[in-house]
């Protein structure tokens, strides 16, 4: 059962439905076959104890002997003639004994009986000495008594007597047949349509089962079926929709956690430099006689946290550009071993002046790639300029630009503080810090390392931290060409 059960699922639903209908045609046939066997032992178990009358000239016939009763009942008669066709011996009969019937006359009464009111049949006696000859009134059939001819010869050995008993229990093994036939066949569709519903209903019961967790807002179920017909194919269309359901959910979920985090990170980031502006401000408004040195000194705190909110603002300005749908990179067709060369000719000053050490290696070869070198200059900054500013005297800065084929690498390392394997994963997420203490002393955003890695994926290319690298920092930025 279970492996008919097995390949009936590995169909498809046309294929199973022509299957059901030979399967259906083959169980009527069966049920007709067992039909017909069951009338024939009703007819035969009916009419075993319906005695057949002795009408017919073979049947009279008993060993030496006439049992011509069943003959008179029906006001028949017998008569036995010798071998010269001579009445010997009669029995009701209307010629009498010595009578003797021309050849002529006998044969047309055995073989042709037309116009006659009897039925005519003979037989011979004690080694053809004696011919029994039987007559049967043919109004009879209205009593009761039918005679039926199997074909078309005139031999009594093809006659055949049916009673009135005999016809009623035909009736009766008919109608029994009908009866068997129409509760056989119906008990096989039930079982059978019994055993297919199992592959039919009962997956698209699951299937409605999980439609109706979905409208009750149960994203997470999935529908278990194993079928590869067009039931599968829904099940596996129905699961992947839910999935990306749930997906979108869960992007819109954590999207809405990204947008309130945002706006609690920059309240915060914005508060402290906004507070001090406010309150040195006003505390010069106050105090008119400061001294010069005085003055400078809160000007200049004003000033540096005026361009903390004023980094802050640009840099959620850009991190919110880059998000936008009408954002669109500039693409140019350029060498990138000449652009890395200026970008970081430009950072050499305040490298130095933070008495750090830089390894720079850059092919003197051209290689080209398409990118749009604003953007660009600004994701590369960002990596330079966060290992200058968190970066104690005496790091290296190490910048490496590399192809292989058509894969060219830029490698951005340092050996200073690096990044702790708990933030690794988190590192490109808007307002993710490695040191709190330090970036509220630098004035960093915490959105630097977020907008570099939506530059680089805007290029179509992979920025990552290289979790391996255990002496500092490293970023591999990969593209092909």
């Amino acid at each position: 059962m279970y492996n008919f059960l097995a390949r009936f699922k590995r169909k498809s639903l046309s294929d199973n439905m022509f299957f059901n209908y030979v399967v259906l045609f083959f169980l009527i046939i069966l049920v007709s076959i067992l039909t017909a066997v069951f009338m024939s032992f009703i007819v035969s178990y009916s009419q075993k104890n319906i005695e057949q009358p002795r009408l017919f000239a073979n049947q009279v016939i008993r060993e030496d002997d006439l049992l011509v009763q069943d003959v008179l009942k029906i006001d028949g008669w017998v008569e036995v003639l010798d071998s010269n066709f001579k009445v010997v011996k009669t029995y009701g009969g209307s010629k009498q004994i010595g009578y003797t019937y021309s050849r002529e006359e006998f044969f047309k009464l055995v073989f042709s009986n037309d116009g006659s009111e009897y039925y005519y049949s003979s037989a011979y006696l004690k080694g053809n000495q004696f011919i029994v000859l039987s007559a049967v009134p043919l109004n009879k059939y209205k009593e009761g008594i039918t005679i039926v001819r199997y074909d078309g010869s005139m031999s009594d050995m093809n006659v055949r007597v049916i009673t009135q008993e005999e016809e009623k229990a035909g009736i009766r093994a008919m109608a029994a047949g009908i009866a068997f036939f129409i509760i056989i066949l119906g008990l096989g569709i039930l079982a059978y349509s019994k055993l297919t519903s199992r592959i039919l209903v009962k997956p698209l019961r699951t299937l409605l089962q999980g439609v109706r967790k979905i409208q009750a807002g149960d994203y997470s179920v999935r529908i278990a079926l194993k079928s590869v017909s067009e039931i599968g194919q829904l099940k596996d269309a129905f699961n992947h929709m839910v999935m990306k359901i749930q997906e979108e959910i869960l992007l819109r979920q954590k999207s809405e956690e990204a947008r309130k985090h945002l706006i609690m990170s920059v309240s915060h980031d914005l508060k402290n430099p906004l507070a001090s502006i406010v309150g040195y401000a006003g505390y010069l408004m106050k105090n008119e006689n400061l001294s010069g040195p005085d003055k400078n000194k809160y000007l200049k705190v004003i000033y540096e946290n005026g361009l903390r909110a004023n980094d802050l603002i640009q840099d959620l300005l850009q991190f919110s550009k880059l998000d936008s749908e009408d954002f669109s990179l500039s693409l140019k067709k350029m060498d990138l071993c000449e652009f890395m060369r200026e970008l970081l000719a430009g950072y050499i000053p305040q490298i130095e002046e933070k008495c750090i050490s830089y390894d720079l290696n850059i092919p003197e070869e051209s290689i080209f790639a398409l990118f749009d070198s604003k953007q660009l200059d600004r994701a590369i900054s960002n990596l330079i300029v966060n290992a200058i500013k968190y970066n104690d005297a005496g790091t290296t800065i190490a910048v490496r630009l590399k192809q292989k084929q058509n894969r060219i690498q830029i490698v951005i390392e340092d050996n200073g503080i690096g990044i702790p394997k708990e933030l690794a994963e988190d590192v490109f997420k808007p307002f993710i810090r490695v040191d709190s203490a330090r970036n509220s002393k630098t004035g960093g955003s915490g959105l630097g390392l977020s907008i570099t890695k939506r530059i680089i994926a805007k290029h179509g290319w992979d920025i990552r931290l290289d979790k391996s690298y255990t002496n500092g920092c490293r970023f591999i930025i990969e593209l092909t060409v």
